[in-house]
Parts: C-alpha cells; structure tokens; sequence
C-alpha cells in the first residue's frame, strides 16, 4: 500500500507542475508503477485513475519492464484502461506503449495500434500518425514486428497495421534509414507467409509496395533478404521469385543508375539506330528517376531543414523563458537577502534593546528593594515611638485615676466599693476616649 500512495501523491505533484517531469521523477514513477502491477498483493487498479497525467515515456518504461511477468487479467486491465486516442498526445501515448511490448506481446501491440488506423481499408494514415510512427517506431531504437503475427483472430486488423507501418517506412519525406525498412519489410513478409495472407487484396497491395521498394536496394542486401527468408519460411521460393529481381537491383544513387543500365554487353554492330534510341531513351529515363529521387531527397532534406529551425526556435524560446525565470529568481533572492538584512538589523536592535530593558529592570528592583527596606525600617521606628507615647499617655491617665484606690489590703466596704467601681468606670471611659474599644457586658452602662 506504501507503493500506492506514493505513486498518488507523486501524481498530485506532476498534476501540479502542469505534467513536467525531471528525471529522478520519471525513474520513480517507472520503479512504482513496475512495484504496483507485479507485487500480487497490490491492486493495480487503485493507481489507474493516476496514471494519465504521467510523462508517457516513464509509463512506457514501467510498461516494458513489468509486461512480461504480468498475468493475462493484469494485461487486460491495462489495455482497457488505456485511453482513446483522441488527441495527438494520446495516440503518441499508445504509439509509445505499443513500441515498449511489441517485441514481447505482439497481440497487445497489435490491439492498441490498431486504434490509430482507419478501419476503412483505403483510408490513409493522418501526417500526424505518420509522423509519430516515423518517431517511434523508426527511431534511434530499432525494432521487430515479427511478434504482431501471434494474432491469429484478426486478420484484418493484422494487415491494415502492417500497411501502415510499411506506409510510413516508405515514405521518403520521414527519411527513415535503409536498415529499419529492411527489418520491417523481413518481417512483413514473413507473418504473410507463415499466415498464409498472400491471396489477400490488401496483402498484395503490401507486397506490390514492397516489390517496387526492394528495386531500390543494393544487390547485398536483397540477398541478404533471400537468405533470411529462406530459413524462415519453407516455400519462400514462391513468394520471392515474382517479386525479387533476377541477379541485380535497380540502383538507389545515381552512379549506379550510370553504369548498371544494361546486364549484357552488345558488339558495336549489333548496335542499330533503334538500339541507339532505345539506349538514349533508357538513359534519360534513369536520368528522369536519378532526378525524381534527388528532389525527393532535397524535398527530405528541406523537411528536415524545417524541422531543425522550428526546434531552433523553441529551444530560443525555451532559453528565454529560462533566463526570464532566471532573472527573475535572482531578483527575487536579491530582495530576500535585504529583507533578511533588515530583518537582522532589526534583531540586533531589539536584543540590544531587551538587554538595556532587563539593566534597568533590575536597576529598579534593587532601588525599590533598598527603599522597601528604608519604609521598613522607618515604619517600624515609627510604630515603636507611638506605641511608646501611648503607653506612657496611658500610665499618666492610670496615675491620675488610681491617686484615691484604696491600698491592697483595705476592708472592702460599701464605701470603698463604689469608690472602685467608679474608678473602674472612669478607667473604661479612658480607655475608650484612647481609642481602645472595649466590648461592654449586658450589665455595663
């Protein structure tokens, strides 16, 4: 399940980038992808919905890596989740995929190209299918076709896909190199042999077209064809005697064409004015084809010459686009630095500012400690100086009221008792005049 979430969480992250991917993201989505469908206990189908908006060369890899140890019901579910080709970008999808099995499935392969040809028979491959085949197939990688005769249902469906592959490798205007037409038209001829398609009508437009483009090639390499197929087909004899020249091609470059004019030598009186004519006819007939060809090879190279500019051109624009979002990187680091300077500087201020706050913070606290010490002290003083007073104010009150108190062992008379309890009164009413409240009993008055 790790592989699974990280595979859509790598997604979310492409989708965000508007599909570009760099290198290390294409090597992870591959390794993912390659993890999901070939670990038994994953289900491929929960990243199907993620795959669209992955690079289709990353998902090609994954594809090429992972297809041979698929199960049948993994293939299946891959092929019918694969999208229509609706769009340029998705038929080069399925043209790329194709490319990645086609050498290990050729069912498969045949089923997802057969989506980009016309299912009319005399319908033509659109310029832009063309040019993705040419791209593929006819790359820098070369590769075989003969797996697409492993299907044996769908003849129909074989044949077209082999027209159109044939279709684009002859065309001159892609200028596609010498060996991959060899390859392509090897094993052309031998899926309709060991497929038993020559009665076919449109296999005998596949082989009538290639009948014209094997005149093109030199001598060695028709042998070498020859030889190949007879070890490939028992009854190739049959089918190449019709189509293969006798002992020599028909040169493909205009010194050849000079001097590979005539395969008998003639005495000089055998040669009449209708044999001269003949010759001269011959001649500025090769002439005619060597310059048809050159022009086909400048129009080739002016296509060519195109395409460099227009590739030119977005590489210019892609470099502009580059030093613009450099620029405006750099600008934008510039701006940062000062921010953080200033950023910095205003750090620095408010440390230095928090260190004078704490001085003077504990400047204070010591002041205000040495002053509560001072009230203290001088509270204290105060205090003690009126307690004093008070019970000196007091003694000289108690000395006035006791003149007349009869002694400690004088005879209690009625008398002397109303001279105490008066005293005693007077003594309260004192005490209460001094500030001291004393709580009086039911019986005081």
């Amino acid at each position: 399940m790790a592989e699974i979430e990280e595979l859509k969480k790598l997604a979310q992250l492409v989708q965000s980038k508007k599909g570009r991917m760099d290198a290390r993201e294409r090597e992870q989505t591959s390794h993912l992808i390659t993890a999901v469908f070939t670990r038994e206990t994953l289900d491929p189908a929960e990243i199907l919905s993620s795959l669209e908006v992955f690079q289709s060369e990353a998902l090609a890899q994954a594809v090429g890596q992972a297809w041979p140890s698929l199960s049948r019901e993994r293939r299946d579910l891959f092929s019918q989740w694969l999208p229509e080709p609706k769009t340029e970008k998705a038929a080069r999808r399925i043209a790329i995929l194709a490319a990645a099995v086609v050498e290990v499935d050729g069912v498969a392969a045949l089923g997802w190209l057969s989506r980009l040809i016309p299912q009319n028979p005399k319908a033509k491959l659109t310029r832009e299918t063309s040019q993705i085949f040419a791209t593929v197939f006819f790359g820098s990688k070369p590769l075989r076709f003969i797996r697409l005769g492993d299907e044996a249902g769908h003849p129909g469906k074989l044949v077209r896909v082999l027209r159109a592959l044939l279709q684009v490798v002859v065309d001159d205007h892609y200028a596609i190199e010498t060996m991959p037409r060899y390859r392509l038209i090897e094993d052309i001829l031998t899926i309709i042999s060991q497929r038993d398609l020559v009665g076919n009508d449109e296999s005998k437009t596949i082989l009538a077209r290639i009948e014209i483009e094997i005149k093109r090639w030199p001598q060695a390499l028709i042998d070498q064809l020859v030889e190949t197929l007879k070890r490939r087909i028992p009854d190739a004899e049959l089918l190449l005697d019709k189509r293969l020249p006798k002992g020599k091609s028909v040169p493909s470059t205009p010194g050849q064409i000079a001097y590979g004019q005539s395969a008998e030598p003639r005495s000089e009186a055998q040669i009449s004015t209708v044999g001269a004519k003949t010759r001269i006819k011959s001649t500025l007939e090769q002439h005619i084809a060597s310059l048809t060809s050159q022009l086909e090879e400048l129009g080739s190279l002016a296509n060519l010459l195109t395409e460099e500019e227009r590739l030119k051109k977005e590489l210019e624009r892609g470099l502009q686009e580059t030093q613009l979002r450099e620029s405006s990187l750099q600008v934008r680091v510039k701006q940062m630095s000062e921010e953080l300077e200033d950023a910095v500087t205003k750090l620095k201020a408010a440390s230095t500012r928090i260190e004078e706050l704490e001085r003077a913070s504990k400047s204070t606290k010591e002041s205000m400690e040495i002053e509560r010490q001072r009230l203290t002290q001088q509270i204290s003083a105060n205090a003690s100086g009126r307690v004093e007073e008070f019970k000196n104010n007091l003694a000289l009150v108690l000395s006035r009221l006791i003149r007349d108190l009869p002694a400690r062992d004088s005879h209690l008379t009625a008398d002397v008792g109303n001279i105490v309890f008066l005293q005693f009164h007077q003594f309260l009413d004192v005490m209460d005049g001094q500030g001291v409240k004393i709580k009086k009993g039911k019986g005081a008055v």
